[in-house]
Parts: structure tokens; C-alpha cells; sequence
């Protein structure tokens, strides 16, 4: 997935140069002198219109005539990122650091393309370096921590993100991913508190109610666990878990008959997906909750 960090700095750099015309991209291709900075204000301009492959081919011409034009190993990696070619931004944003080893923001975006692979190590090591020269930077902490979730060090992440919050208290991803770190430490109640800031901020945001709801099922709040899977179901109406764990809750609560619906239509959407195991599996708590009516 794409961080909106990465467009962020996408766009700071190939906004600082205005969008070349058309026909002068014609004349640019149409010149003998091939200069690098010629290819390299091509490339930009492409990028600005998110022609990432016409631009990386262009920022590629102008390395070959300039292998010491740093700003475009940078410029042709950030690119790289926007086609999925995270293994050629490593190497790219690599180049760059080994020209300029205390380049900005270099290791951070190194460490995102790494953390897209899942070299959650390395990452977290570029994370690390990239904090030893902004250590304001939320988005490395929120990164890092997310690399150590990954891992499963789950306390180590939840410091983590408590950073980013103190940094900027209204840093969505930090609460939801910290949320999705306590719950493995047993921290419920942090982690119910933690996605109700989630849902304060985006009303909207489907999984964060979803997963509240899965927490307030584990604390025995199942009345507030049906009430989440209702907003999930609202907001995704094919949300096979949602109208499963919705209706197990249903059972709970004593709403028998809106038990076996939930449970029925969950098994629907199971057959039509092809997950026959769960299609079976539903049968069963249907049996228990017809027992207990």
C-alpha cells in the first residue's frame, strides 16, 4: 500500500517545477544535446502528470549521461515507488545515500520500500537512522512501530506510536495501529479506547468499527460488539465477518431469530466467495443457537 507520505513528498518535489507544455516535451525529445538536466526537467514534468514510467525512463537517460545528478536517483526512486517497483527504489534512494549519506529524508523513504517488501529489519534500521537526523519525523516513528507490530513486538510498537501522539495528537494511523498492538498484550480496554479515537476522528472508517466491535466481543460487551458489526455491515453491506461475528453477539444478547439471520447470510456470502470450510462451519453455530432458543 501507498503512504500518503510518499505522495506527499512526490508532489513537494515535482511541484517546485512547472509542468512543461506539450509541444515543448515535442522539441525536448527532438534535441541532439541529450543533456542530463534536459532529461531530468522531462522526467519531472512526466511525473507531475503521473507518467511514472514515461519519467523514469527519462530520469534513467539522464543518469546515463550524469551518474553524479543525485536529485535523479532521488526523483526516478520516489517514481519507482508509484509503479510498485519498491526493490529498484531501494536501490535507487541507496545510490543517493551513498553520495550524500545524510540526504533528507533518504532513509525514510528507503525504510517505507523496504517495509513494503516486509524487511521489517532493515527498515526499522533505516527508520532508525532517518530519526538520528529528524527526530520529529512522526511518520518514521509510525513507520518503525508498525514494523515492530509486524514483528510482534508489540510494547516496543506501542512506544512508538505513543510518540508519534505526543508529536501530533491527532495522528489517526498511530491510534488505530497502537489499538492493533495492545489487543496482543490483553490491553482491551486500551485498545477499545484507542479505536474509539479512530472512530471520533472518521466516522466513516469501516474496520476501525469493525475491529471495536471484535474488541467489545472479547470484554463480553456484546451489545456494543452488534452495535459496531451494525455500523461495518452499514458501511460495507458484504461484509461476511461482520454479519457472522454479529450474529454470534445476537446469540448473547438473547435475539435468537436475528442470530440465525446474521449466521444465514454470513453463510451465503461464504458460499459465493468459495469458502466452503466456512460455509460448513457456519451450520454449526446455527444448530447452537436454535438449541438455545
Amino acid at each position: 500500500m501507498k503512504k500518503r507520505i510518499i505522495l506527499l513528498l512526490i508532489s513537494f518535489i515535482y511541484l517546485s517545477l512547472p509542468v512543461l507544455p506539450s509541444e515543448t516535451n515535442e522539441k525536448i525529445a527532438q534535441l541532439n544535446t541529450g543533456t542530463s538536466e534536459v532529461y531530468f526537467r522531462s522526467g519531472l514534468s512526466k511525473a507531475r502528470i503521473k507518467d511514472y514510467v514515461g519519467a523514469i525512463a527519462d530520469f534513467s537517460k539522464s543518469i546515463e549521461q550524469d551518474n553524479g545528478l543525485v536529485s535523479a536517483f532521488w526523483a526516478r526512486g520516489l517514481a519507482k515507488t508509484q509503479i510498485g517497483d519498491f526493490a529498484g527504489a531501494i536501490d535507487d534512494f541507496s545510490s543517493v545515500l551513498s553520495a550524500s549519506p545524510s540526504a533528507e529524508n533518504a532513509y525514510y523513504m528507503r525504510g517505507l520500500a523496504r517495509k513494503e517488501l516486509k524487511d521489517y529489519e532493515n527498515a526499522i534500521e533505516d527508520f532508525n537512522k532517518e530519526l538520528m537526523y529528524n527526530p520529529q519525523n512522526e511518520n518514521a516513528y509510525l513507520n518503525r512501530g508498525m514494523c515492530k507490530k509486524d514483528l510482534g513486538f508489540y510494547e516496543d510498537a506501542v512506544n512508538d506510536f505513543n510518540i508519534v501522539l505526543k508529536i501530533n495528537p491527532n495522528n489517526v494511523d498511530a491510534y488505530y495501529n497502537r489499538a492493533g498492538a495492545r489487543w496482543p498484550l490483553e490491553d482491551l480496554q486500551g485498545a477499545e479506547d484507542d479505536y474509539t479515537s479512530v472512530i471520533n476522528f472518521n466516522r466513516r472508517y469501516a474496520n476501525a468499527y469493525y475491529n471495536r466491535g471484535c474488541v467489545r466481543y472479547n470484554l463480553s460487551n456484546y451489545k456494543g460488539a452488534v452495535e459496531d458489526f451494525s455500523v461495518a455491515i452499514d458501511l460495507n453491506n458484504e461484509d461476511m465477518e461482520s454479519y457472522f461475528l454479529r450474529g454470534l453477539s445476537r446469540l448473547f444478547t438473547e435475539e435468537f431469530d436475528k442470530s440465525i439471520q446474521d449466521l444465514e447470510y454470513a453463510r451465503k456470502l461464504s458460499l459465493a466467495r468459495e469458502n466452503y470450510k466456512m460455509y460448513e462451519g457456519i451450520m454449526d453455530f446455527i444448530k447452537i443457537v436454535k438449541e438455545a432458543q
